[in-house]
């Protein structure tokens, strides 16, 4: 995100670009953090599980992994997006689904569930199962799985209306009702 042009009295707290030349630490980010909403360390360490001394070792030697950093974004109530240098599209975090990757080209078109958000999967059943995806540009696919020696996965195209269906008999309570998840992305 470039902040040229932009309204920065719009912006509620520290945004950084990754731009410019000054080397910002993912320790600092979490200091800036922790002052702006008036918490301590001690605090955040605390809602992580981690001990604050553990935690202010991390910050003071910068050793803080990747999920520990987003973790305690999301306890102080933020959020870390990513954008496209070329185009500006914030690139949002996809839903992995729970069969290993699959990726494979169907009518010239390369589908991959890396890059795609998965729906629902079908119970286990004779040593198959089905996930359901949605790609970045709305296409629906089904990846066909099973723990059968020497039987690869498959990818097989959907429509809207079954996935739908499938979505509506597979997917987990807590998941968006159908008529709410897909009148997203069309």
């Amino acid at each position: 995100m470039s902040l040229l042009n932009a309204n920065i009295d719009g912006i509620d707290g520290t945004v950084y670009t990754g731009t410019g030349s000054d080397d910002v630490r993912a320790a600092e980010i979490i200091q800036n953090a922790l002052k702006e909403r008036g918490r301590t360390q001690k605090s955040l360490a605390d809602e992580l599980g981690i001990s604050p001394q553990n935690f202010s070792k991390k910050l003071v030697y910068d050793t803080i992994l990747a999920k520990d950093f987003f973790n305690a974004i999301s306890a102080l109530g933020l959020t870390v997006s990513f954008h496209d240098k070329s185009t500006g599209e914030e690139i949002k975090e996809r839903k992995a689904g729970i069969l290993p990757r699959v990726s494979m080209v169907v009518d010239g078109v390369r589908y991959d569930t890396f890059k795609a958000d998965a729906l629902c999967h079908t119970e286990e059943l004779d040593g198959w199962m089905m996930e359901l995806y949605r790609d970045f540009r709305g296409r629906y696919f089904i990846v066909h799985w099973t723990n059968w020696e020497n039987v690869k996965p498959s990818i097989s195209l959907c429509d809207k209306s079954h996935a739908i269906r499938l979505y509506s008999d597979h997917r987990d309570i807590n998941d968006a009702p159908p008529d709410e998840m897909f009148k997203m992305n069309g």
